[in-house]
């Protein structure tokens, strides 16, 4: 969490995909299938881009989680969430 970006939890590894047009997405991967990419973006939404529209798929250097996160919780609230956390493994 204070370093959202040294590494990936497996399954969240963020990836840019850059379209034919020049627009780039950034998000986790959702689906795959053989005639698209599903993205899923920070805010949740689920962006499909065609592959024939792909021009560039790569995996990302930066976390979809937000930088400071730590920043926005009280010292009670981030010690439940890694109380939390740890619960799961």
């Amino acid at each position: 969490m204070i370093f959202p970006s040294a590494s990936f939890a497996r399954g969240y590894e963020p990836y840019v995909i850059q379209n034919r047009r020049g627009q780039s997405f950034t998000g986790i991967l959702g689906r795959e299938t053989a005639d698209a990419v599903t993205l899923i973006t920070t805010d949740r939404t689920e962006i499909r881009i065609l592959r024939a529209d792909i021009d560039t798929f790569t995996p990302g250097r930066v976390s979809i989680m937000p930088q400071g996160l730590e920043t926005q919780l009280t010292r009670d609230e981030l010690r439940d969430l890694l109380a939390f956390l740890q619960s799961l493994k």
